[in-house]
This record gives structure tokens, sequence and C-alpha cells, in this order.
């Protein structure tokens, strides 16, 4: 399944999980993709893979819209679950190490 989403400046998709894989890649803006253990930039040709049941959400800080194209694989139960808190700033920084459990980040210019 495919799906295109916008999130306006200041918005955001809050934390869920789900099971099934996603696949997020950004055409434009720069969102910040957040997960049960810390966070990551995405800017635009940026994308995060979400294992299936990680918590994840987005946040736009930006002032621009937010762009993204996202790529999930079919389940039979495709219910999505409200997860706890925490991309609005409660996640701990980590330094830009995008050590956050079920979601790898990165950018499609790296080989």
């Amino acid at each position: 399944m495919v799906r295109r989403f916008v999130i306006k400046p200041g918005g955001m998709i809050a934390m869920h999980r789900h099971g099934f894989y996603g696949f997020i890649y950004v055409i434009r803006g720069t969102c910040t993709v957040c997960g049960r253990d810390g966070r990551a930039e995405l800017g635009p040709g940026g994308f995060a893979l979400v294992e299936a049941n990680a918590d994840h959400g987005f946040l736009n800080l930006g002032e621009g819209d937010v762009e993204a194209i996202c790529v999930n694989n079919y389940v039979d139960d495709m219910e999505v679950i409200a997860a706890e808190p925490g991309c609005a700033g409660e996640l701990r920084n980590d330094g830009g190490r995008n050590a956050q459990r079920g979601v790898t980040s990165g950018s499609s210019a790296i080989a």
C-alpha cells in the first residue's frame, strides 16, 4: 500500500504502532521522526524504515509543509494503535545517533 501525506507546520502524526512495516520517504520539508528511544531529523530525500509494532510518530517543527510517501506491506490486521506520547518533546535527545528502537533512518544520498 502506498500513501502520500502532508504534515502542516506545527502539526504531527501522534505516536502509534501497527503490525506492518512502513517505509517513509520525505519529498519536501523537514520533519522529526520519533521512536520510543530517540528521534531523527529527515529532510528531502531522507527516509525511515519503521519495523512492525514499533512505536513511532512524526512532528513538523518547520515553517513549511512536510510532504512524504509511505509504503506499507499489507497484513490481515491493519489496525493502528495509539501509543504513549513521545514525539512532542518527551523523548531524550540522542545527540544525532538515531538510536530509536524499531526506526532506522537515513538519506537517499548515502551509498
